[in-house]
């Protein structure tokens, strides 16, 4: 969908501020009539009212407020983004007292899909516009803020520094005013909007799945996104706003931009398959597990740090013909077809092992409780069916915790 004119934004959010035409008109400098003008394009756009106008002045409709709170919230974002990225004034090019109120979104989706493509002609075919076309905006808006946003590199175009902080606001300042619609399709009743999740082990094979189930009955016109990768990508994504949350287990944070909110402690456990010896006659001690190889999570998440932990408590040289993945399905493949050993959640295991073919050794792990989380941008303001979808995390996990608490 075409995004309305940032100006227009900006000219409405004036408006409710100041509750007057008039006043409105010279804090943007513009005339009364193109106040006027700017809230009708704005109303036309979303089929709403947005603006009551009165002999007192004018005031946001219900739904009027709604599209102002997730306005002003971009515009914030965008007024942030530029003092951040221009430098001080009589410093290097000249630029507008406000580049702010001068770029336009157009600018920003063109130099966001350059710099996230690595060229203008890939970011060009990534909006569907001329390669020139895209060249243009990104050269308008450096200008604006006179600073290099993008250089050439042995690999391409890049973002330089300053770039590339300025393309992660970018990339919020556009997701807040595509909410824009959702938010008042919500408040209209109308729940179509976009929830977003980025998930990893036990979050992809059973957490998320089930929140998800159960959100599409209360929002079956929703758009669900489940999306997988390593957590540097995810990670990466949620702070680009294009996740809303990611369940994961808890580690620490290296940015002050997002949050963790504990769901759930799970338990960890030695599994292998049902008929593997040591399931079968148990384990007289822990030296025993230095018989068998492994199949260990990937290097720096928080489950390989407990393998490895386990590893060295075996002592010994580390054993050879390590197989190394993330991937549930792969691990579980592996360990039906061989007498490798892994460490994997009871719960993600749960359904294998009462049909026979997993087991979870009798053994006591180092640290076997890991957090479940869900991470969130610290700021992040959700909609509706986002919000829900994060309460049925919330309310799956309790449960689970209520079982867990009653055996």
């Amino acid at each position: 969908m075409e995004r309305p004119n940032l100006r227009h934004f900006r000219v409405f959010s004036l408006a409710v501020r100041e509750r007057n035409i008039s006043r409105a008109a010279e804090a943007a400098h513009i005339t009364q009539s193109a106040v006027s003008q700017a809230v009708a394009k704005l109303e036309s756009h979303y089929d709403c009212k947005l603006l009551e106008r009165s002999s007192a002045g004018v005031y946001p409709t219900a739904l009027g407020t709604v599209a102002a709170e997730r306005i002003d919230r971009a515009l914030a974002r965008l007024r942030a983004a530029t003092q951040r990225a221009c430098p001080p004034r009589g410093t290097r090019r000249a630029r507008p007292a406000e580049p702010d109120r001068m770029l336009t979104l157009s600018q920003l989706a063109a130099f966001l899909a350059a710099a996230q493509a690595g060229g203008f002609k890939a970011g060009a075919c990534q909006l569907g516009l001329s390669q020139p076309s895209v060249h243009r905006a990104v050269r308008q808006l450096q200008d604006l803020l006179g600073v290099d946003l993008l250089e050439q590199t042995s690999l391409g175009l890049s973002p330089t520094r300053l770039g590339a902080d300025f393309a992660a606001s970018a990339a919020l300042i556009l997701m807040e005013i595509d909410l824009v619609a959702d938010d008042l399709d919500e408040a209209r009743g109308r729940h179509r909007g976009r929830v977003a999740i980025g998930s990893l082990a036990l979050g992809r094979s059973e957490l998320v799945p089930r929140a998800v189930a159960r959100a599409v009955k209360s929002f079956p016109d929703a758009h669900f996104l489940i999306q997988d990768g390593t957590y540097d990508q995810l990670l990466h994504g949620l702070r680009a706003g294009e996740l809303d949350l990611i369940v994961t287990a808890g580690r620490p944070l290296v940015t002050d931009d997002v949050i963790e909110v504990p769901l759930f402690d799970d338990v960890l456990a030695v599994v292998a398959r049902a008929g593997h010896p040591l399931a079968v006659n148990g384990i007289s001690s822990i030296e025993d597990l230095r018989r068998y190889r492994w199949i260990l999570p990937r290097q720096g998440t928080p489950t390989r740090r407990r393998c490895d932990g386990l590893l060295e408590q075996i002592g010994g040289p580390k054993p050879a013909g390590l197989i190394e993945t993330g991937a549930l399905v792969s691990v579980r493949a592996l360990l039906l077809d061989s007498d490798r050993l892994t460490v994997l959640s009871r719960r993600q295991i749960a359904v294998d092992m009462e049909s026979g073919l997993l087991a979870a050794l009798d053994l006591p792990l180092p640290e076997p409780r890991r957090t479940i989380v869900a991470t969130l941008r610290r700021d992040w303001k959700p909609t509706q069916v986002q919000s829900a979808l994060l309460e049925e995390l919330k309310a799956i996990t309790r449960e689970w915790t209520a079982a867990d608490a009653s055996l």
